[in-house]
């Protein structure tokens, strides 16, 4: 009887304890990977300052026609380093670090004929192309449940950006020809949401929204003309880009 009643015991103290469920402990350091899609936005103007070479409609026209939109997208994937202090039972504070590649590239070419010089016509071409970009943000979470973490996130971004803008004629007497070319970082801020959830004691899911604005990128050249007239063929690009993707975190 002595048997059955330990028995008895010990498995309704086995029942008890399975039972039980964990809540997650977020607090600590954490690596991961990411991986998702980014499609970028970028807005490039045009427009020819100066003096001299062109019939003022021709200039009227180059200037009405420097707005194109360059758009890419494609995979990104990279690495992550945050912290995280659960400073509540459901207030999770964090700071994370991630570089992630992104091999993205447009351009657009448009000739037009010149609105007083036909049949000549000029044309304007711009071209972007990124490689990578970083951000290091704030993160504001909620716990949900016993192992979910939803989090409001915001910080600074960073990319590399290759802008070049280009013009050329066809009009007789020399051609003018200028290739403006921008080569370095673009920053700004990103903003975004996301889910994360633990899936083993020191392993968690997640997935992220993030909104990034790069501000501005310019570019600038002179081109010559007859009789030594010189205009300066200006672009500016500004650079937006929405990221989703999906990630695996580990916690130490």
């Amino acid at each position: 009887m002595k048997n059955v009643m330990k028995a008895a015991a010990a498995a309704a103290a086995l029942l008890a304890t399975a039972g039980q469920v964990t809540a997650a402990d977020w607090d600590g350091f954490y690596v991961g990977l990411n991986a998702g899609f980014a499609d970028s936005s970028a807005d490039s103007l045009t427009q020819m300052t100066g003096s001299g070479y062109f019939a003022a409609a021709n200039l009227t026209s180059i200037n009405a026609n420097g707005a194109t939109t360059l758009d890419t997208d494609g995979f990104t994937g990279g690495a992550q380093i945050g912290y995280n202090a659960q400073i509540a039972p459901s207030i999770v504070l964090g700071l994370e670090g991630d570089v992630n590649y992104y091999d993205g590239s447009d351009a657009k070419s448009l000739t037009v004929v010149y609105p007083v010089s036909a049949p000549f016509a000029y044309t304007l071409n711009a071209e972007v192309e990124q490689q990578y970009i970083a951000t290091i943000r704030a993160r504001l979470g909620v716990t949900i449940g016993t192992t979910g973490l939803i989090y409001a996130t915001g910080g600074y971004a960073y990319t590399d950006a290759e802008y070049t803008v280009s013009f050329r004629d066809n009009f007789p007497g020399g051609v003018p020809v200028a290739v403006p070319h921008a080569s370095g970082s673009a920053s700004g801020w990103t903003l975004g949401a996301g889910g994360e959830w633990m899936i083993a004691p020191t392993t968690s899911f997640k997935v992220e929204y993030l909104h990034t604005d790069l501000g501005t990128v310019s570019a600038s050249g002179a081109i010559g003309g007859a009789g030594g007239a010189t205009r300066i063929f200006n672009g500016t690009l500004d650079l937006t880009e929405q990221t989703t993707r999906i990630g695996v975190n580990f916690h130490f």
